[in-house]
């Protein structure tokens, strides 16, 4: 191509330079394109990296998610089992509670039969006959009893010594032989 006449030397300087301009270019961009795609590499690496980072870091936090949520529900049941508990002690207690109610009114209903019961017997011993109530009257040792016991109009029950006012005109319903026989029996001496 050179050989050619119609190609001055100047233009064949400038086609040269043109052509080795281009291989410049073509050589400086390859060389940048391989720096670029080594860079690009090195930054995919480092994002493939990150995310297998990102992926240990998930795991994690899904591990320590269920790891909370296991403790959760055991907070959750211990509460639970807790309040139960509670619950039970406070009807044991209740229950209690109610059953020293139930043995105290008991024990006041036994104590409040038992003191009627006295006073019927009371009421009763009061009522009935002195004969049938009190033991015969005991002889003295070398002689009788001589203390003569009766009811008067009011029903009180009085005693009379031999020697008083009223002893002869008195109808003896019990005799005694001493003064504090007579006051065991729930009588008491005559005023006159």
């Amino acid at each position: 191509m050179w050989k050619h006449t119609h190609f001055t030397k100047n233009v064949r300087v400038i086609i040269s330079l043109f052509f080795l301009i281009i291989i410049l270019f073509t050589a400086c961009s390859s060389g940048s394109s391989s720096a670029q795609k080594a860079e690009l590499k090195k930054k995919e690496q480092q994002l493939i990296n990150k995310e297998k980072d990102l992926k240990i870091l998930e795991k994690k936090l899904l591990e320590k998610e269920k790891e909370l949520d296991n403790k959760l529900i055991e907070c959750q049941k211990a509460n639970e089992n807790k309040n139960k508990q509670e619950e039970q002690n406070e009807k044991e207690q209740r229950k209690q509670e109610e059953q020293k109610k139930l043995d105290e009114e008991k024990r006041k209903q036994e104590e409040q039969h038992k003191q009627e019961e006295l006073k019927k017997q009371q009421q009763a011993s009061n009522t009935t006959p002195a004969s049938q109530s009190k033991p015969e009257a005991k002889p003295v040792q070398g002689g009788t009893c001589t203390i003569k016991g009766n009811k008067n109009s009011k029903g009180e029950k009085i005693y009379h010594i031999p020697g008083q006012q009223f002893y002869d005109k008195t109808n003896a319903e019990e005799m005694f032989c001493s003064e504090a026989d007579a006051q065991a029996a729930g009588y008491r001496a005559s005023k006159k």
